[in-house]
């Protein structure tokens, strides 16, 4: 089977810290797969790297069968890439209605237009809406973003990532920060999501990681030390030893 996006002995070195070591792994089109670890692991490293927000040091990322290893990061979005951040980025100035629209006509020709006001394209309109609407954020879409709550822009970030219409999707801990009853929340956002989409996940709630994916890699010191279903990777002994000082 073709792989949505291959990763094949990617490095990344900053001065004398090797903070990506060779690192391997491949995702199937539509799998939900986590990559966790403790802080410092490297993870959101890893996700600069296939979103070409960071040059690797050494190795490969495939995406579809495409060599997007030296493509810049707009570039890897126009082939179907999409990611969320750790912290949220955002414009806090403008309305939600706005951020969406811009990040909709991002891949189009209408970005071009400088001219038009963007509210008279129906078809972006229209699909802000569709994308609001499930994340309840309709009915707030003229307030301005800095006055949402933290739970709302984590959401709205989602939102925005699937504005782009991504063939793979990368959520750097989407549900970080958020209450409870935001996590479950955004955790049926997320399962919810078509199997079209291939979802790469950072993520330290595993009630979160085990509600969503199939497959985890974990992370530590820039290296995957254990890979495979969560049941196996949670009796992994190195796993338990990185996370809970267990030695078996």
């Amino acid at each position: 089977m073709t792989s949505a996006l291959r990763v094949d002995r990617v490095s990344r070195v900053f001065g004398g810290l090797q903070a990506v070591r060779d690192v391997s792994f491949d995702v199937e089109p539509g799998a939900r797969l986590a990559i966790i670890g403790p802080n410092g692991a490297g993870k959101t490293t890893l996700f600069n790297l296939i979103s070409g927000e960071l040059p690797c040091t050494g190795g490969r990322i495939v995406a579809f069968e495409r060599d997007i290893t030296r493509l810049p990061a707009h570039r890897r979005a126009a082939a179907g890439l999409g990611r969320t951040y750790q912290l949220t980025n955002l414009f806090p100035r403008l309305t939600v209605l706005e951020n969406l629209l811009l990040a909709a006509q991002a891949l189009q020709r209408v970005r071009y237009v400088a001219l038009r006001p963007i509210r008279i394209y129906a078809q972006l309109y229209e699909r802000a809406r569709a994308l609001l609407e499930p994340l309840n954020l309709w009915e707030v879409r003229d307030v301005p973003v800095a006055e949402l709550s933290y739970g709302d822009q984590r959401q709205l970030e989602i939102a925005l990532a699937l504005a782009t219409q991504p063939r793979i999707l990368l959520l750097d801990e989407p549900t970080a920060g958020l209450s409870p009853a935001e996590t479950q929340h955004v955790l049926r956002i997320i399962r919810g999501l078509p199997r079209e989409i291939t979802i790469l996940l950072i993520e330290h709630d595993m009630a979160v990681v085990f509600g969503v994916c199939e497959r985890i890699v974990v992370f530590h010191q820039g290296e995957v030390v254990a890979a495979g279903a969560p049941d196996a990777v949670a009796r992994d002994a190195r796993v338990q030893e990185i996370y809970l000082g267990v030695r078996t």
